[in-house]
């Protein structure tokens, strides 16, 4: 017999802002009229919680709804047969809330005392009839309606029906039926375990399942078992298994009202003793035989605890079948992240809802790991996780030279019970090259001739360059270009030479737009830059480290301060990725007149150049003195003033004096000093 088909008692689940509320429909003997309208237009109101209602009726058989909305529920969730005794009612909350439904049974003595019971069913419907769910109670549909999201003030129906005529009064010997309904505060999640569809999963022979004494609010269990308990509202539960033999089940612990179904394609089917008629209801799961690869519940009324003794369960069995990095041929300081395929080689699915960690070791170090899958593995299935964190939140590792070892391990902090623990790791090796070395091209200095010009004279520029790069530059022209205040004035353009690793050369201009060498000062403070390699004829390891600016005075200046950084200097000294660190610049006041007073003499300290993870010093406002030297400490940025390392490595540490431009200087283009912070 399909247990949705006729011998288990249900009940109404609705879910109404954070309290999850439970509707019976119960049947017994009775008292009044039948509560609820006939129809939308006479639906009876629930104004507050909570909400109960107990009623009998003498008016058997039920008749059939009548009206467009009953006709409408009829073919859409009765397969078109007529709701007998329909009841209606409507309900709006006054906050967002979500409605989840369940139907139940009813029942009644008849004549000889024997319990008949009757389908019942419910239905979901919005204010304009549009039909959100229902639960028609037949084995091809679910039992549960919703759950459906409900805005302020929206208007929902609820509509219980039956899906029989009931007793002719001449056989409800022992009275009418009863029909009542009750709306009750209860947990605020829908309790996981109380439902076929959400049954537990039962993975280890002789271990105690305990009964969750939130599920009592799911329904009044099996009406079949009531004489084995008399709590009317008693905890109902529901666990799955599947036996790796075939044998009979023993069951051991408090196994009172237990009953034993097999999950199959049309829903639970009842395992029922062929000794022990339908009608007598209760049979017990105790020594029933089931067949080993098949998937079986089961359902307790009452149960304070249940374990299975026999046959042997199956059990997941999760192993790494392949890890390899992202990207596959990583160079030295890519950020690299790892693809896991992780293969559930065990003959029972593992636990929806439960994370499927993988974590992922460089040289026998935790480095990064997954936890975004929480999906039900099958036996036999496989998926791909991708690493999306990792030590001090970095999602990725930064490449080394060297061959690695890479370590992937599944459920890797023993979320998932399994039959063999010991097989959750597979090791490969990572070759990571040294990267190829290059140039790098930079400014040291530039120099304007004469160093003090007047107006209109004729100003040569000179720029000394370097390779600070790993390699020779290539036999190509080595050009300079020289602007003033952003215009592009003259240019050094010299015969193609190679420059070696860490050598040195000053480049004179010899040429520019205008077909002169020279430029024709002008009075004030101009910014003069000079760029290295302006044309990009040369591939360099660094390409955003070409430029250096200086200050040219033409004519008489204002006195003004001039402010430069001496030094920076970090604690701890020896800096480790994870560990904050904080900065201490050393600043002096190279010009000729002192900043003013409270006015913040601001440093800032970016790592990378970058503002991410910056942190800053604001607290020095008493004026510096031309020629005095001072210490600001990072108090602000970071977290409380302090940068943390997110990898190990050379990070370049840019520090930037008066980086808000608070104070007018002579000379606004010597403000930046970069140190390299080595992280270990």
């Amino acid at each position: 017999m399909n247990i949705l088909s006729g011998t288990t008692r249900r009940c109404v689940i609705v879910i109404l802002g954070a309290s999850l509320v439970a509707i019976s429909f119960v049947g017994s003997a009775g008292q009044a009229d039948a509560a609820g309208g006939a129809d939308p237009q006479s639906a009876e109101t629930i104004t507050s919680l909570p909400f109960s209602i107990t009623d009998e009726t003498d008016s058997v058989p039920y008749q059939a709804g009548t009206g467009s909305a009953n006709a409408k529920v009829a073919d859409e969730c009765n397969a078109g047969q007529p709701l007998y005794g329909s009841r209606w009612f409507a309900y709006a909350p006054t906050t967002a809330r979500s409605v989840l439904a369940q139907a139940s049974l009813s029942y009644y003595y008849g004549r000889g005392g024997s319990l008949t019971h009757v389908s019942d069913g419910v239905a979901l419907l919005s204010a304009d009839l549009k039909t959100l769910d229902c639960n028609p109670w037949t084995p091809q549909r679910p039992a549960t309606a919703g759950p459906v999201k409900l805005a302020a003030g929206a208007k929902v129906y609820l509509v219980h029906f039956s899906r029989s005529t009931f007793c002719e009064p001449d056989e409800c010997i022992y009275g009418a039926p009863t029909r009542r309904v009750s709306v009750v505060d209860a947990p605020a999640t829908y309790p996981a375990g109380d439902d076929w569809r959400t049954a537990v999963p039962i993975t280890r022979v002789n271990t105690p399942y305990a009964t969750d004494s939130t599920l009592a609010t799911s329904g009044q269990g099996d009406p079949d078992c009531r004489w084995l308990y008399e709590d009317s509202s008693p905890t109902t539960a529901w666990w799955r298994f599947t036996p790796t033999q075939t044998g009979s089940l023993r069951l051991g612990g408090t196994t009172r009202g237990v009953r034993l179904a097999e999950l199959t394609a049309d829903g639970p089917q009842w395992v029922q003793d062929p000794e022990v008629p339908e009608w007598a209801g209760c049979d017990d799961g105790q020594g029933k035989t089931v067949q080993a690869g098949r998937t079986y519940l089961l359902f307790a009324g009452e149960t304070s605890s249940v374990r299975i003794l026999g046959p042997n369960l199956g059990r997941p069995d999760l192993v790494v079948r392949s890890v390899s990095p992202v990207p596959a041929a990583p160079k030295v300081g890519d950020p690299v992240s790892f693809r896991v395929t992780i293969k559930n080689q065990g003959t029972a699915p593992t636990g929806n809802g439960v994370v499927h960690g993988v974590g992922v070791q460089v040289d026998g170090v935790q480095q990064l790991w997954s936890d975004t899958f929480a999906g039900s593995l099958a036996p036999g299935a496989s998926v791909t996780l991708v690493t999306n964190s990792g030590k001090a939140g970095v999602p990725t590792w930064p490449a080394t030279t060297g061959t690695h070892t890479i370590r992937a391990f599944v459920d890797d902090v023993n979320r998932i019970d399994e039959t063999n623990e010991t097989n959750n790791t597979r090791t490969a090796n990572l070759a990571v090259a040294a990267a190829a070395a290059r140039p790098d091209l930079i400014v040291t200095n530039v120099t304007a001739t004469p160093t003090n010009p007047t107006p209109g004279v004729p100003v040569k520029f000179s720029a000394t360059i370097k390779n600070q790069g790993g390699a020779a530059t290539p036999t190509r022209t080595h050009g300079v270009a020289f602007s003033i205040d952003g215009v592009t004035n003259t240019w050094s353009r010299t015969p193609a030479r190679s420059l070696a690793a860490g050598a040195s050369i000053t480049l004179t201009a010899n040429g520019g737009p205008t077909g002169t060498s020279t430029w024709t000062s002008t009075t004030g403070p101009h910014t003069l830059t000079a760029v290295v390699d302006d044309q990009k004829l040369i591939t360099e390891s660094n390409e955003t480290n070409n430029q250096r600016q200086v200050q040219v005075n033409v004519g008489t200046i204002p006195t003004l301060p001039d402010l430069v950084l001496t030094n920076v200097s970090w604690t701890p000294t020896s800096p480790v990725r994870g560990a904050p660190v904080r900065f201490t610049a050393t600043v002096k006041n190279v010009g000729t007149r002192s900043t003013r007073a409270g006015t913040v003499i601001g440093v800032s300290f970016r790592p990378n150049g970058s503002t991410t993870g910056a942190t800053y010093s604001d607290t020095r406002t008493t004026p510096l003195l031309p020629g005095e030297t001072a210490l600001l400490v990072a108090n602000g940025g970071g977290t409380n003033g302090q940068w943390t390392p997110p990898t190990s490595g050379t990070t370049p540490m840019v520090a930037i004096l008066d980086d808000t431009r608070r104070i007018a200087e002579s000379n606004e283009y010597n403000n930046v000093l970069t140190s390299g912070v080595a992280v270990g």
